[in-house]
């Protein structure tokens, strides 16, 4: 371990050392990551985390003048909430001389790491992040971004205190929507959450256990489903609940999307949306007003978030002065055609 003006400084060697590896391993898993093995590369970037090592390539752009680049890394781009998302980020940067790089994390922790590994070697000037992806042995790191970006998390809570969080109260979202099914009467509830390894859906799937626990409603395995964030995956979760017995009366998609989807399996089985089977989704996306029937939803939708995200990192990056932000937006029920008095089973 060298030392800078009395200050300790980790060294490369120090890294290797904690994670048990080769110095050539770790100056790999920096320069090179998609040659190093996805755990062996979790482990690393865990102690360069833990050990606080600012990489050479950090060290050599926090010299230079930043670039003209900001980012935006999402799950995918086949969910809808997302899409609207990166146009309300895109809208926000237009006219700024900002070009904007558009990631996808596909929902692996390796690629998210690859992924802030490439945008700080391009000394990216501030990027806005939404993961999914639960990290349990190992975070997202954003050390590589210290002191030269600005860095604004999305929908996720954040231990690190140089990382800006925006999120969503989707505690309080929850309880209105099952305080709204059980209102009107349904007491057979099904559940589809996304990718099950996604942060989001354990999140949201952990609220809904306690939540309806403390309203006094059982929700078995059997009618919790994976739906994949997609419309088909929605469509799937809707045929696997109209096989039990008995069948949800009303079913909660955590997402516009999948709730779309779950809609287009019940009627294709003959069933009325919502005489037969109430549907609720999650982020009031566009479309989701003019669907048949009109989808009851939870906003507000994604755009407006990608808007105030990019005007906040624009805002940031002209200050003198770095102040974290921590905004959390509030939700509002929209009620609309798709739910109704549960049926009589």
């Amino acid at each position: 371990m060298k030392r800078k003006n009395g200050i300790p400084q980790m060294t490369l060697n120090d890294i290797a050392k904690a994670a048990a590896v080769d110095a050539s391993t770790v100056s790999r898993a920096i320069n090179h990551p998609e040659k190093v093995r996805g755990e062996t590369l979790a482990r690393i970037s865990w102690h360069i985390k833990r050990l606080d090592y600012q990489p050479n390539f950090v060290a050599r752009g926090l010299q230079k003048a930043k670039s003209n680049l900001i980012a935006i890394v999402v799950p995918n781009f086949s969910n809808l909430a997302f899409a609207n998302l990166m146009k309300g980020f895109h809208d926000a940067l237009k006219g700024t001389g900002y070009e904007l790089i558009v990631c996808s994390s596909l929902e692996d922790p390796k690629e998210e790491i690859d992924i802030c590994l490439s945008l700080a070697r391009q000394r990216v000037s501030g990027i806005a992040f939404i993961s999914t992806v639960s990290t349990y042995d190992q975070d997202i790191p954003f050390h590589v971004f210290k002191g030269n970006t600005e860095v604004l998390v999305i929908d996720r809570e954040v231990s690190d205190e140089d990382v800006g969080v925006f999120l969503l109260d989707v505690e309080k979202g929850i309880r209105m929507v099952f305080n709204h099914l059980i209102q009107l009467g349904h007491n057979h509830l099904g559940i589809i959450i996304g990718q099950q390894r996604s942060i989001h859906s354990i999140n949201r799937l952990a609220l809904i256990r306690r939540i309806v626990s403390e309203m006094d409603v059982h929700i078995s395995d059997a009618y919790i489903r994976e739906g994949d964030w997609s419309s088909a995956g929605g469509w799937q979760a809707m045929e696997h609940f109209l096989t039990l017995k008995p069948r949800p009366t009303a079913v909660f998609a955590i997402t516009d999307t999948m709730a779309m989807g779950a809609i287009g399996a019940a009627c294709e089985a003959g069933l009325r949306v919502p005489e037969d089977i109430s549907v609720v989704g999650f982020n009031n996306e566009p479309g989701s007003e003019s669907f048949n029937p009109p989808l009851t939803t939870m906003g507000p939708h994604s755009y407006n978030i990608g808007m105030q995200a990019g005007k906040h990192i624009l805002s940031a990056l002209e200050s003198d002065y770095h102040m974290r932000v921590f905004k959390k937006f509030p939700l509002d029920l929209i009620i609309r055609r798709s739910t109704a008095v549960a049926p009589r089973m």
